[in-house]
């Protein structure tokens, strides 16, 4: 059975700037639609669809918009978002979710530069 997965994020202010923004991400017609906890260990993490055991992208058969990486709430060091092992990546924010969208890169990494491991979700759309 296909499965289609939709996200929308939804950004509003208020106060003395009131502004409104919908945006939706294209719609995954054949979606991997898992979600997965993961312990980070300190160091260098390759992400991988658990299901299928493979890195993101070559999960055959199926079309990857993205993915909801949501650290858990007691997190308190921002966590690196890497494309490849040699990247010196991006940080995310220790606590909030980030949404990543996936075009065609064959790997994802992600680094805990801490020495404790830490849970993260991730949710693949």
């Amino acid at each position: 059975m296909t499965t289609i997965a939709r996200l929308q994020i939804y950004v509003q202010t208020s106060g003395d700037i009131v502004y409104t923004q919908i945006a939706n991400i294209q719609p995954s017609p054949n979606s991997v639609a898992e979600a997965q906890v993961r312990q980070v260990l300190p160091g260098d993490n390759q992400v991988m669809i658990v299901s299928t055991g493979i890195p993101p992208l070559i999960a055959g058969g199926y079309t990857l918009r993205g993915v909801l990486i949501i650290p858990e709430p007691s997190n308190t060091t921002p966590l690196i978002l890497k494309g490849a092992i040699t990247d010196v990546g991006i940080r995310l924010n220790a606590n909030d979710p980030s949404f990543l969208a996936i075009d065609l890169t064959p790997e994802l990494w992600i680094n805990n530069p801490t020495l404790n491991p830490v849970y993260v979700k991730f949710v693949w759309i």
